[in-house]
């Protein structure tokens, strides 16, 4: 509703499922009744939504693998891409390693948390390691020159939310964003 009213045409909604999911409510029905929602919000208010499912950096590679595996089952209802969220620092992203190699195999698109808490060479992994076409953030690109030509030679999109990285402190102020 309230993307209709800003006149927004298409949306992508991205969660993790793991995050919301309990033993009597697995990750598969969250992502079914994440869809119905979707389903009816695009009824309702005529806006493309699709969703993109999030593998979370603090749980486990299982929980990962898994969310890859909802995305390629739902992947024809609306579901359009899998990502890596979460502290990046704390949380390295290799022990994510295998679910994005089946997110490849798959062909589900890739978009990856990156640049935000760690520095450029964590976009590069992003890119390079993990297959991502779009990175949420990647704020700490601009530290490496090759990294920003990485991004233009693959055609990899930044997903810039100026405000979120000032909320979490990767950047000072708004006018010292790059």
């Amino acid at each position: 509703e309230d993307a209709a009213k800003d006149r927004v045409v298409y949306i992508e909604t991205r969660f993790a499922p793991v995050l919301q999911a309990t033993r009597k409510f697995p990750m598969e029905e969250v992502v079914r009744r994440a869809i119905r929602g979707i389903d009816r919000g695009q009824r309702n208010f005529h806006v493309t939504a699709r969703i993109i499912l999030c593998c979370y950096r603090s749980e486990s590679a299982a929980s990962s693998i898994r969310t890859v595996e909802l995305a390629r089952l739902f992947r024809d209802r609306g579901v359009v891409g899998v990502d890596l969220a979460g502290d990046e620092q704390r949380y390295p992203a290799r022990r994510h390693y295998a679910a994005f190699d089946l997110a490849k195999k798959y062909k589900i698109p890739v978009t990856i948390h990156a640049g935000e808490a760690c520095g450029a060479a964590s976009v590069r992994e992003a890119v390079e390691r993990l297959g991502a076409r779009r990175i949420g953030h990647g704020t700490r690109s601009v530290e490496d020159s090759n990294v920003m030509e990485l991004l233009r030679a693959r055609n990899v999109t930044l997903e810039v939310c100026p405000t979120s990285n000032v909320q979490t402190c990767a950047v000072k102020s708004l006018e010292s964003h790059p």
